[in-house]
């Protein structure tokens, strides 16, 4: 009896691997030895390429995402990234609790406008976890010490202290 071939779930990015070489030739039975999956999942595979590639060109995340799976309001969620990655280049520290208040308030205009349909969203701790993993953002924080950091500007101590430990003998 042949061992049994465990179950494999594939990420995006592999499923995208998969696409460029049935293109250029190879064949599915290849493709699934390759990759430990059954010969039907390619073809599930092939016949969803166009979703697939539309999916991995807006995907930002970092790459782990395994199914094609939207989010429940992408228009708040394009709004909140869009913030965001704003407030990222001014450099403002940003937390998960700013992060949910402003989803908050971007849900409610969009309800006020129509975009979203009026229900109660709650920003819970579960939401803002998945979205920071579909938008690749980690749990680091900015803080200014680390962002202040200019080598020019200690270019002149570095020279300063070489002097003194030159002066002082302390290099043999």
């Amino acid at each position: 009896m042949a061992a049994k071939r465990p179950h494999t779930t594939l990420i995006i990015r592999e499923k995208i691997a998969i696409l460029d070489r049935l293109e250029k030739g190879e064949s599915a039975t290849s493709l699934a030895q390759c990759y430990w999956v059954g010969k039907s999942t390619i073809t599930d595979i092939k016949r969803n390429k166009n979703r697939l590639r539309n999916f991995a060109r807006t995907e930002s995340g970092p790459g782990k995402r395994k199914t094609l799976r939207q989010p429940e309001y992408p228009h708040m969620e394009n709004a909140l990234h869009t913030w965001f990655l704003q407030q990222r280049l001014k450099n403002a520290p940003i937390s998960g609790s700013l992060l949910a208040e402003k989803a908050k308030f971007f849900f409610k205009e969009m309800v006020q406008t129509g975009v979203e349909p009026n229900y109660e969203f709650q920003a819970s701790v579960g939401w803002l976890d998945h979205f920071k993993k579909r938008h690749g953002i980690r749990h680091l924080k900015i803080t200014g010490e680390k962002l202040s950091n200019n080598k020019a500007a200690g270019e002149p101590f570095r020279m300063l202290f070489r002097q003194k430990i030159s002066e002082m003998g302390l290099c043999s």
